[in-house]
């Protein structure tokens, strides 16, 4: 009796252990995306919201500041993604606005690499592991040498300053009329 008792504490104590040191794969379901918020969002079925991990896409200006190739992003994911079924690849975790933040492939393609390599986003930690944020580094680093899309001073011109001599004033008014002073 007292020999089945020490076998089942060995045993589980074995499985406690092992199970600390060799993590289990988590179960990750194919999903199907079913909107593009923007060039790094997307959203699922089971009505969560998914942040690509280690990647930030210029804004779309739908419900936020338009930035320059916001809306080729969108476009670009839209084409990759929409209506494709999706992984997470690894842990996912959950931002300060409620999305889940994952690594996403759709059809084995790496979605936040493929935006990075073509120049339509740039790298932002935090990294799901040193390997992946070596691999997005070298992908910015190729599109950067390539001068593609964000990485092109012809794509996103800088903002043109008024000169300090300009007499023109100006105000919109509440029904979105431009007035100009001189």
């Amino acid at each position: 009796m007292g020999i089945k008792i020490l076998l089942t504490a060995a045993i589980f104590l074995s499985g406690f252990l092992l199970g600390n040191f060799f993590p289990k794969r988590l179960y990750t379901p194919t999903l199907t995306v079913i909107n593009i918020v923007d060039g790094d969002t997307i959203d699922i079925p089971d009505g969560r919201r998914v942040r690509l991990s280690s990647i930030n896409a210029p804004e779309n200006g739908v419900g936020t500041k338009l930035e320059c190739l916001g809306p080729q992003a969108k476009s670009r994911l839209q084409t990759l993604a929409l209506n494709q079924r999706i992984k997470f690849e690894g842990e996912t975790k959950l931002d300060n606005f409620g999305r889940t933040v994952a690594v996403v492939k759709a059809n084995s393609v790496d979605l936040g690499a493929t935006l990075i390599a073509e120049g339509l986003a740039k790298v932002v930690g935090p990294f799901p592991s040193p390997g992946y944020q070596e691999k997005l580094l070298q992908l910015e680093e190729t599109a950067h040498q390539g001068q593609l899309n964000l990485w092109n001073l012809n794509s996103c011109p800088p903002p043109v300053q008024p000169s300090k001599d300009c007499q023109i004033k100006g105000n919109i008014s509440s029904t979105g009329e431009k007035i100009y002073h001189l």
